[in-house]
């Protein structure tokens, strides 16, 4: 996390977060794409030391930051990534979700043993993650946005997990963003964020490898085959 994201008066750690900003270059020369909370409340805190003893943003599973339209436009594909660490022993039924839309079901979400991603189709992709997710586990995620194409790459597997037999996961756009919950505030997440970082494109697989071995190096988290 970089402390430029956050508001001044939000850097006191336990502080209530006001907005978490996009601090890519066009969006913080413009001061667009600004996240913030339906009401600031201790839902969403400021953490000064989380992984490897760097700020994360604490979200306590009632709460989520959202933006309803992204400066750039809406897209139909995207890459993202996540680094999150787990404040709560999840289950084999319940999926949380991480990262949605706005105004519609662009998602990805997790339960104890697989992970999901949604946009918008009636059968979403849902994928056993065989390591498995425990609480107060540390995660590099990448999800790819794309369709029937859409993968997820995480930091301890070998390879993409990936379903090919779904015909689609749907066609919805991302528009807008809600982080820590769905775009309802409902199957919220309760953990540490500390990066949030998306394309509006697929990306290569020499830039995904490159993104994680630095979020391996910043955090001290071990990347395996990513």
């Amino acid at each position: 996390m970089r402390l430029e994201s956050l508001n001044q008066s939000n850097i006191v750690d336990g502080n209530s977060l006001t907005a978490w900003k996009d601090i890519s270059p066009n969006s913080i020369l413009n001061g667009a794409n600004q996240l913030t909370p339906s009401t600031v409340s201790s839902a969403i805190t400021y953490l000064q030391s989380s992984i490897n003893k760097i700020p994360a943003i604490k979200f306590n599973g009632s709460s989520k930051l959202s933006i309803a339209n992204l400066s750039q436009g809406a897209s139909s594909q995207a890459t993202v990534f996540l680094v999150i660490k787990l404040n709560y022993t999840p289950n084999s039924t319940d999926y949380k979700t991480i990262f949605d839309g706005n105004s519609a079901t662009f998602s990805f979400s997790i339960k104890s043993d697989a992970v999901q991603i949604n946009m918008g189709d009636a059968t979403p992709i849902s994928t056993t993650y065989s390591t498995g997710f425990s609480n107060a586990g540390e995660y590099v995620i990448a999800v790819y946005f794309n369709g029937s194409n859409s993968k997820v790459f995480i930091n301890n597997t070998t390879s993409a997990i990936s379903t090919s037999d779904i015909a689609s996961t749907g066609t919805n756009q991302l528009a807008g963003i809600t982080i820590g919950a769905n775009r309802s505030g409902a199957n919220g997440f309760a953990g540490f964020i500390s990066e949030v970082a998306i394309f509006n494109r697929v990306i290569k697989s020499t830039e995904r490898k490159e993104i994680f071995n630095y979020f391996s190096k910043k955090y001290k988290i071990d990347i395996t085959g990513v």
